[in-house]
Parts: structure tokens; sequence; C-alpha cells
């Protein structure tokens, strides 16, 4: 790893630090930063400016009024909920004044899920992101950076040029490190990254294999979610790297109403990728009322799906555990109780991939079991 200020201080992985580089870019004029590359106009700047039960990552304001907002993702992608809690917010003020500019910076838009797109289509919400495959775009920050890295401004002071410098060193890194796994056929399992960069990187630590473990996995999500968008009611969703083995996950949502079954009962299914295990499995609302009719649903899920669980990447595991705690209230589409009583997801089919799959072959077979288990669901 670069020495430079961002790794010695192990900071890079807060996203209130690359928050706080973004709001030095964008003030100081010489850099071009928010004309050219966010295309917003001058503003007083604030960071982490709360509202109701959220956060503002950017704020620009001119004479007292909101101009624009930027949501920051450098170490996770948004959720359709968290999005929709800002366009809350800008409509309410835009009601009053002209309609405030929304920007969602993410890591890369290749790992953003084609919900989320969708809903930053509908909404009006411009991307930017911090790298991206297409080559000399004003979108792509790193390629921004390296263009001012070479012609820096006379107006930017020493002090300033190497701090930019450091920064662009640091995300260059990332990026490299990245991309590595991403441009490869081979599927990665997250244990295959972090003994890869144990070997390949001399002062590795576990924070570093962490994040690029999760924006590993982000980008298998993305894929999975352009094979899958077809089916309604489905929502992406991640752990936001925090979880010492990172996962991400999509959640699907409708009542079920088999007659065998005594009481109906709203259910969220889940498919998700835990670590180096791909898992199908149910969150039962009205657990208490419902136990035997849980067990029962999940034998008639296993019987109708017992014969199409064959794939060519993938290994069926043994397991039928309980796969961790989660909110109800998580996503806003999960029926009508919508408190804050931890739930339990239980697994009801567990997977590995098999050595040497191809990543290509991982990620339709990841699409393929979770549209077989959703469609599952939705026909009983």
């Amino acid at each position: 790893m670069s020495i430079n200020i961002f790794n010695l201080l192990s900071v890079g992985n807060k996203e209130l630090v690359h928050s706080a580089m973004l709001k030095f870019l964008i003030e100081n004029k010489a850099t071009g930063f928010a004309k050219e590359f966010f295309k917003i106009p001058d503003s007083e700047l604030t960071l982490e400016e709360s509202f109701g039960k959220g956060r503002l990552d950017i704020v620009g304001r001119l004479n007292g009024e909101i101009e624009f907002i930027i949501e920051n993702k450098y170490k996770a992608t948004p959720t359709v909920k968290q999005l929709k809690a800002y366009d809350d917010y800008c409509k309410d003020l835009s009601l009053k004044r002209k309609k405030i500019i929304k920007i969602l910076m993410v890591f890369s838009q290749n790992q953003v899920p084609s919900d989320v797109i969708d809903h930053c289509i509908k909404q009006e919400w411009e991307l930017r992101s911090y790298f991206s495959s297409i080559k000399n775009t004003d979108e792509n920050l790193l390629n921004y950076l390296e263009g001012l890295k070479e012609i820096i401004p006379v107006e930017i002071d020493e002090k300033k040029q190497i701090l930019i410098n450091d920064y662009y060193d640091y995300l260059k890194e990332n990026e490299m490190v990245l991309n590595k796994f991403i441009n490869n056929y081979k599927y990665f399992s997250y244990k295959e990254i972090e003994n890869d960069m144990l070997l390949s990187i001399p002062d590795f630590n576990t924070i570093s294999s962490r994040l690029i473990g999760f924006q590993y996995l982000l980008y298998i999500q993305a894929k999975i979610s352009k094979e899958i968008i077809g089916i309604k009611d489905i929502y992406s969703d991640n752990d936001g790297g925090k979880n010492v083995i990172p996962s991400i996950a999509f959640w699907y949502n409708s009542k079920i109403s088999d007659p065998s079954i005594s009481n109906p009962f709203y259910k969220l299914a889940y498919f998700g990728i835990d670590g180096d295990s791909i898992k199908v499995g149910l969150n039962y609302e009205r657990r208490e009322e419902s136990n035997n009719d849980t067990e029962k649903f999940i034998e008639k899920v296993k019987e109708k799906m017992k014969d199409q669980i064959t794939f060519k990447s993938l290994i069926l595991q043994n397991n039928n555990k309980k796969i961790k705690s989660i909110k109800v209230d998580k996503m806003d589409v999960i029926g009508p109780n919508t408190d804050n009583k931890p739930s339990s997801v239980h697994s009801i089919y567990c997977f590995i991939t098999k050595e040497e799959a191809l990543l290509d072959h991982v990620v339709q077979d990841c699409a393929d079991l979770a549209k077989l288990f959703f469609t599952t669901l939705s026909e009983i």
C-alpha cells in the first residue's frame, strides 16, 4: 500500500472522510470541481446535516435555501427506502421554492442494483461515481482527479496539491485492487479475496480486505439484479459493510393465503450472499400465531423446489438454521406489522460455489435460484 495520509491514518474506509474531501474539492474553485464534475452552483456547504430521522451527507445553500444535496455512498449502495426519505424531504421543501438538485455519489455505477437505478431515474437523482469502467467521463471522480493531477492550477497551493495527490493515489490503489477481482472470469469467494490480499499486499489489514470483499459482493449483486428485474416487489439491501462477514440481499414480499394454512400471514422472503454462503429463506410475521403453519409451509416450499435446485456452479449444503436477526421494518414493503421487534430469517436452502466457478455462471445460477424461490412462493 502506498504511503499517503489516508493509508497512514487508516481513515479511507470512513464515508465522512470522503464527504469532507468532496466538500474540500467543491469549495476550492480553482479545481473546477463544482461546475465541471457535479455541475452545481457556488453554495455554502455543510456536512452531516440531520433532518427528521435521517441525515444529509452534503448540503449546499444559497441565501439560506437548499440548492442541492449529495448523498455520499463510498462504502455501500443505498436502498430505495433510504432514497425515498430524501425524496420526501426535498419534495416538501421544493413546494415552497424551485426544485432541489439531488446527487447520489456511489463507489461505482456498476455496483448499483437495478431497483435503485430505476428509482433514481424516476425521482431525478443525478448519479456520479468514484470509479467507472468508462474512461474519460466527468462522472468518474478518479478520472477527473487524474486530469487535475496532471495540470494543477497555479491557484492551488502546495499543501492542497499534496492532499489532492494523496487522495488520487488512495482511490487509484483501491480501484486497482478491486479490478483485479472484478475483471476476472473467475468468481471469488470472500475467503479467496482475503487470502489473495494477504499474499499480494505486504501491509494487508482486515479492514482493507473487508472493504474490497464487500465491494465485490455489491458488484455481484448489481449483476444479479439485472437478471431478476422482471419480478415485482423485489428490493435490494446490504449490511453497509459493517459486519465482519459482509452480506447483500434481495427481499420479496407478499401474502400467504394457502387454504391449508389456518391463518393467512405476510412473509418476507430472502435471497442473499452472506460471506461465502448463498441462501434463500423466510422471515415470518405473527410467528406466535403460526408456528405449526411455518413448518408446514417450509415443507411445502421444499417439496415444490426439490427437483429444480441443481445448478452448474453451486453446491447444496445441509442447512436449515436461522440466518440472522433483522428488524422487521427494514423495508417499507413488508405488510401491516412494522414495529421494531427483531425477527428471524430462517434458511431453507444454502449453497456454496464450486471451486474455480466462473463469475457469469455464479451470477446466472444465483439469479435462477432467486427467481425459482420467489416464483415458487408466489404460486403457493
